[in-house]
């Protein structure tokens, strides 16, 4: 797993020190630095800095490169979705899960529910889920209705709070997305449960970011 964060620095010394750009928006100057995870040995096992202004997409190819890591499944986040992307992963041999964004026109909604007959446990939860292929992709999508009842009352507060941009209009286009989560990937060994698992396990290395 891979995940990158920024590390502001208004030191005129560091030329890595770049005016950039992060999810936060902030565009000090700052460094990125980008781990290579391992959840089996729970620790980082390559690390590489960057310029502030380098692309997080461009760091984790040059990152891997250069860890020499052959034998690996990439597990990355909605940004790093690109036919580029795909490609080179594909290039090199590595798997991959990556998550589409919601209105991604690789999703079929229509196949997400209690119908596909298709469900596994998490976490004490039941989710439903369904495969499929779509324009030489391989789709995963799931459903955790726990969430989905979490979500739509999230978007109904917002609506009775009077936040701009979300009414009962929006509420209706958007409720079939709510708790759903959908993967691209490349693996055909893996099972639905793996996959969502697999994603799911991100969070090791958030909580390894928030340590360090």
């Amino acid at each position: 797993m891979t995940d990158l964060t920024n590390i502001f620095s208004s030191s005129n010394k560091m030329e890595m020190s770049k005016e950039g750009y992060n999810s936060q928006m902030i565009f000090d100057k700052q460094i990125n630095l980008l781990y290579i995870y391992s959840p089996s040995l729970s620790l980082p096992v390559f690390y590489r800095l960057f310029s502030g202004n380098v692309r997080e997409v461009k760091g984790i190819r040059i990152t891997l490169e250069e860890s020499g890591i052959k034998d690996a499944m990439m597990i990355a986040d909605k940004g790093f979705l690109s036919k580029e992307n795909i490609d080179y992963l594909k290039n090199q041999g590595l798997d991959y899960i990556i998550p589409l964004r919601s209105n991604n026109t690789l999703i079929d909604y229509t196949l997400i529910n209690k119908e596909s007959g298709y469900y596994f446990k998490y976490d004490d939860r039941y989710i439903w889920y369904a495969c499929y292929e779509k324009d030489g992709h391989k789709i995963a999508a799931f459903k955790d209705e726990k969430l989905m009842v979490e979500e739509e009352k999230d978007f109904l507060n917002r609506i009775e709070n009077k936040l701009e941009n979300y009414d009962i209009e929006r509420f209706k286009e958007q409720k079939h997305r709510f708790g759903t989560i959908t993967f691209v990937y490349s693996n055909d060994s893996l099972t639905a449960k793996a996959i969502y698992k697999n994603y799911k396990s991100r969070n090791e290395i958030e909580v390894m970011f928030d340590g360090i």
